[in-house]
């Protein structure tokens, strides 16, 4: 399957898996190109009759690192003299449209929607999937993290009541408040991975493990037991994502992410420039 840029998108277990893998070195940040061709790919699978089991991953080390504050969109807003904080907290929703309906794309998903963690899931990668995901698979090394509250941001993508869904209110409300990482051995403990498995040959390893689920069960009955599962569900997690990006547009527009995103992206180029500097001695 061709035509894509920042996803690799393929078929497996003939033809029963469909697979999309995110293709943005180094660290599959997310750009406006890749929301939409996840979300095209998405479709495609969700109307394909032989499909049964979306699998999402990242290719190379990263699952994903969340948005790219690379692109320099971050920190744009008008003058203190000509804001509007109406019109500002407007234009930032309609300007992330695309990642509203990359959400809706993901929680309306009619195949078992599987995401398989190769590796680091940041920001964006962990508040988008891994609460939509029906199952989850984590390579040993992987873990999750969400930096919102230092980017002075509030929760995004609906995570708070998506995310104590899976872990509860509790863990939720101290993983979304203090940043900090949950390795793959504590996401298994506290419920929100399946399975780990060993970072060597994981994606073989997971494809592996659904081929041997589809052939031991009907996919008819998978599709309807997920079907049953998350009928209750999808209403408030809409509902959810649909609240947190209205909050996500008001802190826009009242310019609170914008210094602390400036900063970050100042820090990750110095970094970047060390490291630049380093490999020539």
């Amino acid at each position: 399957m061709s035509g894509y840029k920042s996803i690799v998108v393929s078929k497996a277990a003939g033809g029963k898996i469909g697979v999309i893998q995110f293709n943005r070195p180094p660290a599959n940040a997310i750009n406006d190109e890749l929301t939409l061709e996840t979300s095209q790919a998405l479709r495609d699978f969700d109307t394909d009759k032989d499909v049964v089991i979306t699998l999402i991953t990242g290719l190379g080390k990263f699952f994903g690192a969340g948005a790219d504050l690379r692109t320099g969109s971050v920190g744009k807003m008008s003058a203190e003299g000509e804001r509007n904080i109406t019109t500002e907290k407007l234009n930032y929703i309609a300007g992330n449209a695309s990642s509203v309906e990359l959400m809706r794309i993901l929680n309306d998903h009619t195949k078992v929607l599987v995401v398989a963690l190769n590796g680091p899931a940041v920001g964006g990668h962990c508040a988008w999937f891994l609460g939509s995901a029906d199952l989850l698979y984590a390579a040993k090394s992987a873990y999750m993290m969400v930096p919102f509250s230092g980017l002075g941001l509030p929760a995004e993508a609906g995570a708070g009541p998506i995310f104590s869904a899976h872990i509860g209110v509790r863990r939720t409300t101290e993983f979304l408040m203090f940043p900090q990482r949950i390795s793959s051995a504590q996401m298994e403990n506290i419920g929100m991975a399946n399975r780990i498995f060993p970072d060597e040959g994981f994606h073989d390893a997971v494809l592996a493990y659904l081929t041997k689920q589809l052939e031991d069960n009907d996919p008819t009955s998978l599709l309807e037991t997920k079907r049953l599962i998350t009928l209750h569900l999808r209403e408030s997690r809409m509902h959810a994502i649909y609240r947190a990006q209205e909050r996500l547009g008001e802190h826009f527009a009242l310019g609170i992410p914008q210094a602390r995103m400036v900063k970050r992206v100042k820090e990750m180029q110095a970094a970047a420039e060390s490291k630049k500097k380093g490999s020539k001695l």
